[in-house]
């Protein structure tokens, strides 16, 4: 993906960026699902841009509007979240705490994790990024899974900087993400 810092994917370039990372994390970690759902919210208007988007083959009855509600939820919660926390574009390029919904999970009440927040990465003047645009989220593998999912995709559309998904990675402890970081760095 040859897109230039801060500009804005159409529709089928989130589709092909999500169905791309989903394919590297499955290959990364072994796992034998092989769906799930993702949405993309653009949390400065509050309009879902993409909503139940199914990438693979989601087996079993019911795991479409399961992996649909908690994809939903996540996106949802975390935009709370992130309204409610200020960002910080003065002396730090992200702020970790609404970088991921990883720190609101609670696995009682069927939280999860894998939900990021993306940042319109258009320098300002001395170099500071517009705050946050989207909140894109995806379910239906493990929560590190769905989370390492959602921030290669927004690396590659470069929605977010390199130094912005390994503190994603940071927050969750989240090895795919820097597995895939550090296959980048292999490749230089």
């Amino acid at each position: 993906m040859s897109k230039e810092l801060g500009s804005i994917p159409k529709e089928s370039e989130f589709v092909d960026a999500v169905t791309l990372a989903f394919d590297m994390v499955i290959d990364m970690s072994g796992t034998e699902k092989r769906g799930g759902v993702f949405h993309v919210l653009n949390h400065t208007s509050g309009e879902m841009l993409i909503s139940g988007f199914m990438i693979g083959l989601i087996e079993g009855s019911g795991n479409f509007e399961k992996y649909f509600g908690f994809a939903q939820e996540k996106a949802n919660r975390h935009s709370i979240i992130c309204d409610n926390t200020p960002v910080d574009v003065g002396f730090h390029l992200f702020n970790r705490k609404t970088a991921t919904s990883w720190s609101s999970r609670n696995e009682e009440k069927k939280r999860y994790g894998g939900a990021i927040l993306t940042t319109e990465a258009k320098p300002f003047p001395e170099g500071h990024l517009q705050q946050p645009e989207f909140i894109m989220s995806f379910s239906g593998l493990t929560e590190h899974e769905d989370e390492a999912i959602v921030t290669i995709a927004a690396f590659q559309l470069k929605l977010i900087t390199e130094k912005q998904a390994k503190l994603i990675a940071e927050e969750s402890g989240n090895k795919h993400i820097l597995d895939y970081l550090g296959s980048l760095d292999q490749k230089l």
